[in-house]
């Protein structure tokens, strides 16, 4: 035995004997070939020490090739969805764990094949093994529930009273309140829903059938996917608030929470999909139906109606059921999030405020698409009517969907937070008030479409709601991902618009993927970026992108024009070209829009800079000069001001975020993009701060009022705006993302002078403005072809002053000259400049001042002094 562990001892010391040899031989021949690779010292080297960045490679090679990147940091993408540090603490951390990132895409499109009936009938035998073990109420209970509810009693009581006179006929009275009684039952009954599992597990396999020929793929993250679940085991409704694009909405929220074994809740669902059949079988997988307009006629409240539907949510919620509305309202033409409706929020704060639930669990959430499947909305931003659902519809956009590729679907889950602690944490944030939104507003047909409209007296409860309406909102807008037709189209608008190589714009394309994941949001797709605009461009279809060949230089004499002579060929490249001609611009645009939201900030303030020294930039670029220098303070309060005018586009911050502090992170970033140039006496982020403040104290004071502030600016800091060729084209990139939206507002706002002769209705004021919007860009005067879109038309009025009459022109003066700097800086961006006095209607022309103006009815004098901000009253 000792002998044989001699000999095993022995063999292992010779192993590592020949171990060591081996390496000292293999450590002596690379010190030789060290030694043969050494550099050579240059001839011409400046003595000096006998140490040199020659001899060390590594170093020389440092400083002239950038670091490796790891593949981790390549393949680096952000998690999306985690709840508000400021208004959810205890929720951000309840159902998040370390590992929830790295749980990676699941595409539920692909069903497993681990059996032999999953191998034969994959789809069939996917949904029917499904375990789920969900319970839902019966209608028939809510019904019974609601209609007992005294709620709905006193709806009745009041109904009755004024239709009876205050009730001083008895008869007449009885009457009354039978025929309400009547109607609030037909509409709770009208309402009602339920939730069967067969209709579940058949409805799944349709749809999973259908798109499988449709889509490349339904990808959810199983990470968002395990906090929905975590959540759902709790005692507590889960309220799910996605953003509206499609009509594929409903069917693939219900569809992935089904297949992760979450209840599926019941849905608030407009009254125009209530159509034969398609209704019925959505009223089986909880959609209740809604109107549009919860009154039947303007200015008289549907008292009836308006409790039915708050008991029947409420009823709803009591029962613990998961609820899902859209915080939308409708379905977005633009492609940016709307503005939030608090109508259906409200009744879920008002069930937490009586005590019918103990809590709720908010989920935003997101559906994006690479391309929509019903199609566009195209008609309806030229001005048309919205085509109604019919008992076809769904047949023949069916039909048409199988014609083209749609490829992925991408469903994005928030981390869910609680409705109480937001609650008892919440900030009421009041409106962005600048001295542009102090002026009154136009005047509009009186719509009444929010369920709690006048009827929350109390203005902090209508600010809560408000407040966490456009909470939910950004959320939902932070957790989607940007598809690569979103990301091509908005590349191809914004930088490539006369078109660009494959080279270009694939080297643009990761470029800006970077940008859009270094911002924190992610995006749906991988790959090459070659592959990637391939992708993209064979799904928008050539009806949106094309290619083109084009010669590279235009200016050589083809062969073909020099008769017997042989001339020189011209060489030609393809390029990729958007197509921005109306109506289909605005089809690229809608995808386009889906990444302005994470420039948004950037462009505004890359506008105001422009506003201000459009001149001097102009003349930097002609010719040496001085820097162009601006002012801070000025910059700020014009992003401010530009903020405010386009609140109806953009919810730029949450209730718990500071409007300045988002300005001035957005100014650093220009800053840190080379786009500006900060003084070097300006000290980090102690200097922001106090900045921030001087600027909350002192925004829009007047000269002569509170005199202790005029000082206040003494020491405001001077900007100089970067002139090379790098920063002016980034500048011009940012001004181009809201260049449409702002020259929509300038000709908005211009054509405000129709009002001052003659009083129109809204309806009158819209058609006439976007006949006129569509006339400028058949003549070629518009620099974006989509600034006429109806949408963009409709968000300017909410901003306008109401009541503008001939009495007060310094309205349409004060509005006209502000968006008229803004256009002619965005106009400067782009490759054509615009002339501002084309906008006008065409009257009696003549030359005044060296300047073409346009004469219009007898306001002449108020135009010529329009480039000047001061009141002609």
């Amino acid at each position: 035995m000792e002998a044989i562990q001699r000999q095993e001892l022995s063999s292992d010391s010779g192993r590592r004997l020949e171990d060591v040899s081996s390496k000292t031989v293999k450590e002596i021949q690379d010190q030789k070939s060290h030694k043969e690779t050494k550099p050579v010292r240059r001839k011409n080297a400046v003595p000096g020490p006998t140490t040199s960045l020659d001899l060390v490679p590594e170093l020389a090679k440092f400083k002239t090739t950038p670091p490796s990147t790891s593949s981790y940091e390549k393949d680096y993408r952000p998690f999306m969805g985690r709840a508000c540090q400021r208004c959810s603490t205890h929720s951000r951390e309840l159902f998040y764990h370390k590992d929830i990132p790295q749980k990676g895409i699941l595409n539920i499109g692909i069903p497993p094949r681990n059996s032999l009936l999953g191998r034969w009938f994959p789809y069939s035998h996917y949904v029917y093994t499904v375990p789920n073990g969900c319970s839902y109420p019966e209608a028939k209970s809510m019904i019974s529930d609601a209609v007992q509810h005294k709620r709905v009693q006193r709806a009745i009581h009041r109904s009755a009273m004024n239709d009876s006179d205050g009730g001083k006929n008895e008869e007449s009275y009885q009457r009354a309140a039978l025929k309400h009684t009547k109607r609030s039952i037909f509409v709770i009954k009208r309402m009602s829903a339920t939730i069967l599992n067969i209709t579940l597990r058949l409805t799944g396999f349709l749809i999973m059938r259908v798109l499988s020929f449709l889509v490349d793929g339904i990808h959810i993250h199983q990470g968002q996917a395990e906090m929905v679940r975590e959540a759902a085991k709790r005692d507590v409704p889960m309220i799910f608030v996605p953003l509206h694009r499609s009509h594929l909405d409903y069917l693939l929220m219900s569809l992935t929470l089904f297949v992760n074994q979450v209840p599926c809740p019941f849905i608030a669902a407009g009254d125009n999909l209530n159509i034969p059949i398609i209704g019925w079988w959505f009223r089986h997988l909880g959609a209740f139906f809604i109107k549009r307009k919860l009154d039947k006629e303007v200015g008289k409240k549907d008292l009836i109606y308006r409790a039915a539907l708050h008991t029947f949510m409420e009823s709803i919620l009591q029962r613990n059921q998961n609820m899902e509305f859209f915080i939308e309202g409708g379905r977005t033409r633009s492609g940016k999030a709307l503005a939030p409706k608090g109508g259906l929020l409200s009744c879920v704060i008002d069930a937490y405020m009586d005590g019918v639930i103990a809590d709720a669990y908010i989920v935003p959430a997101s559906v994006t698409y690479e391309k929509i499947i019903e199609g566009n909305f195209v008609s309806e931003q030229m001005g048309l009517s919205k085509k109604k659902e019919g008992i076809f519809s769904p047949i023949k956009g069916l039909w048409n969907a199988f014609q083209a590729r749609y490829g992925n679907i991408r469903i994005n889950y928030a981390q869910p937070f609680s409705l109480k602690e937001y609650l008892d944490s919440a900030q009421t944030s009041a409106p962005i008030q600048t001295e542009l939104s102090m002026k009154p507003r136009l005047t509009k047909a009186i719509s009444d479409n929010s369920l709690y409209g006048t009827d929350v007296v109390l203005e902090d409860q209508r600010q809560l709601i408000r407040g966490l309406g456009e909470h939910i909102v950004l959320d939902s807008q932070a957790v989607s991902s940007v598809m690569s037709t979103n990301l091509l189209a908005f590349l191809l608008l914004n930088r490539f618009r006369r078109g660009a190589t494959m080279k270009q714009l694939q080297t643009g394309f990761d470029n800006l993927r970077q940008e859009v994941i270094a911002r924190r949001r992610d995006v749906g797709f991988s790959g090459a970026a070659a592959d990637v605009v391939k992708h993209a461009i064979e799904i928008l279809g050539p009806r949106l992108v094309r290619r083109e060949e084009r010669p590279v230089d235009p200016d050589v004499i083809p062969s073909s024009t020099l008769g017997e002579k042989v001339g020189q060929r011209r060489s030609h490249k393809e390029l990729v070209v958007p197509t921005t001609s109306l109506p289909d611009v605005f089809e690229l645009s809608y995808y386009s829009n889906g990444v302005v939201s994470v420039f948004a900030m950037e462009s505004v303030l890359a506008i105001a800079v422009s506003s201000l020294v459009a001149d001097k930039l102009t003349a930097a670029s002609n010719s040496r000069q001085k820097p162009v220098l601006v002012s801070r303070t000025r910059v700020v309060q014009r992003a401010e001001e530009l903020c405010d005018l386009l609140q109806f586009e953009f919810t730029f911050t949450r209730p718990c975020e500071n409007l300045l502090t988002m300005i001035a992170e957005a100014l650093d970033s220009l800053i840190a993009n080379e786009v500006m140039v900060q003084p070097k006496n300006t000290q980090g982020t102690m200097a922001d701060a106090q900045y921030a403040q001087r600027i909350a104290r002192t925004s829009f004071w007047e000269e002569g009022e509170e005199g202790d502030r005029v000082n206040d600016y003494h020491d405001d800091v001077e900007l100089e705006v970067a002139t090379s060729p790098e920063a002016l084209d980034k500048l011009s990139f940012y001004q181009r993302i809201l260049g449409p939206l702002v020259e929509g507002y300038w000709l908005s706002s211009c054509n405000l002078v129709r009002l001052l002769d003659c009083d129109m209705t809204e309806a009158e004021f819209s058609s006439t403005t976007n006949s006129y919007a569509k006339e400028r860009v058949a003549k070629g005067l518009s620099t974006y072809m989509e600034s006429c879109a109806m949408d963009t038309l409709r968000n300017s009025w909410k901003v306008f002053p109401s009541g503008t009459g001939s009495n007060c022109k310094q309205k349409v003066t004060h509005y006209s000259t502000f968006f008229l700097s803004l256009s002619s800086a965005v106009s400067c961006a782009m490759y054509t400049p615009i002339n501002p006095w084309k906008v006008f209607p065409t009257g009696t022309r003549y030359n005044c001042n060296h300047c073409e103006v346009t004469h219009y009815s007898t306001f002449f004098s108020h135009f010529l002094q329009l480039r000047v901000v001061r009141c002609v009253c």
